[in-house]
């Protein structure tokens, strides 16, 4: 240790109003970024499914996708369905815009607390690299782009940390904030936000410490959650949401061969997530090792391994961008080596992290060049530019080798420059792969327009809204820009993500669609062999024509109906191409 170091105070006294500041520049920086940076405004395509529900639950009173078919549990975040609502209720034309305004807030909240869970159990003297290092995880691809998306990582990131700094004490022997009901009420708010996330401070309520006895502490929260599960089995019909019976391996009924393309985009998610992680065990794993003070952050990475873990053996990885399902366990391991880390080591502990940091990088490269890594990608939703990657890894170099410069001066600069460098290749990264339009507020009609018009499994839905009434029925296996587009139609989800007849009840295709005849049916996305094959050998599909001649998922509408709408469809694209 350096002479004097241990007597150094935590950086100058400014740091926190200086932290905040940063956070909340670089919130403004990423805002713009999220606002401007894809042409088309869009999100992902499961984000729509929470406005659709907000909406029916404030025209009909009732949580449904389809408001005849009663409640059923689609959305996997039951808190983010109520964040949805009042978005939808004020600004109801532009709530895709507005959602994602939002998750920019969500962010900076929980950058914020981030860094105030690593200042408050950091050892002395080591300020500045703590916020470099709360900089690299907050504005790490995976943690950054939540923010963009419209789904519920942003809150999960801010319930977590918050449930984090609540539960983990700020030094060893200390008691956590959080008294008992306090941390079970976090474990739920973590749960309603991602039922998933909630793994991480389940284990820390079953950690070290605690008045009482683990199996008791078992036995409270086994309790809490039992009586939302019996809420929601009561008002829903199933107890977990719809996504968990279908992406969990063990219980899903996906295609052979969708889960087939599931485990090469999980190598590619689970590589992002270590790419991320790596820099942050480096630098901490040696400090949760020796600090006779780290027992519940030794747990708290702990149950972001388990996290992590889970996540890799259990989930078909449907709609993984970007390693989302692995953002709980960043959060968790990020925090926990950045406060565990001791903040100064020997100059030889020091050359062996920056020779683990170069190979490290050396081994990023090369999964990088043989596709190992997300990498540039003509799908915008799961692109990771490698100037992202590079900048990402160089900034975290210079994080490696702040603990040996001793002047304060140097180790400002080598904060400002890495944080500075990190972000700047992130930002530089996006705009590389999405150049920016002008900044603007789009309706959801224009963003849905543009959306729509790039997926061909969508081809004759303008059709669809043009001439035929909007209370059809329709089955498909996307939803989500259908969705939208018809509000008031009943739609079926051949999947079973939304629809309980498909998913967890299973049902036949041709039992639903003699249940209740749909007027349109697009056959399921090509990558759904043995969906499609089921549904083109159902007797009940004799009854349905295919009018789009070309796309991933052509739609049929049923016969007594194809002369009328052909009829209409010709003179609506007469009326567009005279209008042109």
């Amino acid at each position: 240790m350096v002479e004097g170091e241990a007597q150094r105070p935590a950086g100058p006294a400014r740091l926190p109003a200086f932290g905040a500041g940063a956070f909340a520049l670089l919130g403004g920086v990423f805002g713009l970024l999220v606002w401007a940076h894809a042409p088309s405004g869009a999100a992902y395509d499961d984000s729509y499914f929470f406005i659709r529900f907000a909406r029916n639950a404030l025209d009909h009173g009732l949580w449904a996708w389809n408001p005849s078919d009663g409640p059923v549990h689609g959305c996997t975040s039951q808190l983010y369905m109520l964040w949805t609502a009042p978005f939808v209720a004020i600004w109801p034309a532009h709530a895709i815009f507005a959602l994602r305004a939002g998750n920019v807030l969500l962010w900076w909240g929980a950058a914020q607390l981030a860094f105030r869970f690593v200042r408050r159990r950091r050892p002395p003297g080591a300020g500045g690299e703590a916020l470099l290092w709360v900089f690299l995880l907050m504005a790490s691809v995976p943690l950054a782009s939540a923010m963009g998306t419209g789904m519920e990582s942003a809150l999960t990131m801010l319930c977590l940390v918050g449930a984090c700094e609540r539960m983990v004490p700020v030094r060893e022997g200390a008691a956590p904030a959080a008294g008992e009901l306090e941390s079970l009420v976090w474990v739920l708010l973590v749960y309603l936000a991602r039922p998933d996330a909630a793994l991480v401070p389940a284990l820390l309520w079953l950690g070290p410490g605690g008045e009482r006895p683990r199996w008791r502490r078992a036995l409270g929260l086994g309790l809490v959650l039992g009586v939302w599960w019996s809420l929601a089995w009561a008002y829903y019909g199933t107890a977990l949401p719809l996504s968990f019976h279908m992406k969990t391996i063990a219980l899903g009924h996906y295609d052979a061969e969708v889960v087939a393309l599931g485990r090469g985009v999980k190598l590619a998610h689970f590589a992002l997530f270590a790419f991320v992680v790596f820099p942050f065990a480096l630098a901490g794993l040696g400090g949760l090792r020796e600090r006779a003070a780290s027992s519940h952050l030794r747990w708290l990475a702990l149950a972001g391994a388990a996290a992590a873990t889970y996540h890799f053996v259990a989930t078909n990885e449907i709609m993984g961008y970007r390693a989302r399902f692995y953002l709980p366990a960043l959060l968790a391991l990020g925090l926990a080596f950045i406060a565990g880390g001791s903040g100064t080591r020997e100059p030889s502990s020091v050359r062996r992290g920056l020779a683990g940091m170069l190979l490290g990088l050396v081994a990023a490269a090369l999964a990088q060049h043989f596709g190992l890594l997300p990498g540039d990608s003509s799908d915008p939703d799961q692109a990771v530019p490698g100037v992202a990657l590079a900048g990402f890894g160089a900034a975290a170099l210079l994080a490696v080798l702040m603990p040996v410069l001793t002047h304060r001066r140097a180790r400002s600069l080598a904060t400002g420059l890495g944080a500075g460098l990190g972000v700047a290749a992130i930002i530089g990264g996006w705009l590389w792969a999405w150049p920016p339009a002008a900044p603007r507020i789009d309706p959801d009609a224009e963003i849905l327009a543009r959306q729509q018009r790039k997926l061909s499994s969508l081809r004759g839905l303008e059709a669809l809204v043009e001439c035929l009434p909007p209370d059809i029925t329709v089955h498909h296996s996307e939803m989500g820009v259908l969705g939208m587009r018809l509000p008031e139609a009943r739609l079926v989800d051949l999947v079973g993500i939304l629809s309980a007849e498909t998913g967890v009840e299973g049902r036949s295709f041709e039992a639903v669609c003699e249940a209740d005849p749909p007027e349109a049916i697009f056959l399921p996305h090509r990558n759904y062999a043995q969906l499609n094959a089921e549904v083109r050998a159902a007797p009940c599909f004799a009854d349905y024509a295919r009018v789009i001649a070309r796309g991933s998922a052509p739609l049929h509408l049923r016969r007594d109906l194809l002369g009328p709408f052909m009829q209409c469809r010709r003179a609506s694209e007469k009326a567009r191409r005279s209008g042109q």
